[in-house]
Order: structure tokens, then sequence, then C-alpha cells
């Protein structure tokens, strides 16, 4: 996923938070407080491109921060954002071209689980990826 390798090549966050706690769909039992979550909202297939073999995509993707204290929680917020926040390009290691990343909205903050303080920071995620 875009979103997951931006997050886990930002040195700032990695050194908060181990890329191995940067995860995909659900956090498994165990997981730190500290934690970083993304999910898929939403992708929309439009446009078939060079002759059907490139297709263009929108993805709408959320990215939940946990910490233990609010302070913590807005730190990382930050550098979520600043992490994807108007990348334009390629990534090494992801089958996609042209992408592009875009701020779509902040959630609310929320208690969670462990009494931990959380917050989502959605993401459109344009690109284009072999069919």
């Amino acid at each position: 996923m875009i979103v997951g390798a931006l997050l886990r090549r930002h040195a700032p966050l990695t050194a908060l938070v181990a890329p191995k706690w940067i995860k995909l769909g659900e956090l498994p039992e165990g997981a730190p407080v500290q934690a970083v979550l993304i999910r898929s909202i939403s992708l929309l297939d439009t446009h078939f491109l060079k002759a059907g073999t490139m297709q263009h995509s929108i993805e709408r993707v959320a990215v939940l921060v946990r910490a233990e204290t609010y302070r913590e929680q807005v730190a990382l917020l930050q550098l979520v954002r600043a992490a994807c926040r108007g990348f334009t390009g390629a990534l090494e290691g992801v089958e996609a071209e042209r992408i592009a990343v875009h701020t779509s909205g902040l959630g609310p903050d929320l208690r969670g689980a462990d009494a931990s303080f959380q917050r989502t920071q959605d993401f459109r995620v344009s690109f284009d990826a072999p069919v």
C-alpha cells in the first residue's frame, strides 16, 4: 500500500513507532499503545490507460494514530501528515506510477482501547497501476 510505504520510510515517524507497528487493516493483540493503523476506506477505478494495460484509481485511506498521551497523539499525527501530504511521483517497491497523495479530512479525537488517545487522518491517493 502506498501510504504504508510512505509512513515506513519516514525516519522521524519510525523513530517513535517501530515499522512493525505501522500496520494495515487491524492491530494484532499485544500491540503497543503507540501504533499506527492504515485502512482503505474506498477505491474508485476510473480510466483504463495505455490500451488497457494501466488503470487510474483513486483510493481514500484512513490512518489512525494511537498514543499514550494527547501530546504524543498530536506529534504522531503531525509526522503522519508530513510523511504523506503532497507526495507525488513513484515509490520503490510499489507497483504504481504517477502517485499523488493529498490530505482529505481529519477525524475527531477519541479514547480507545488501553485508554489510548486516537485520531484519524484521511488521505486521497491517486495512482496509475497495471491491470
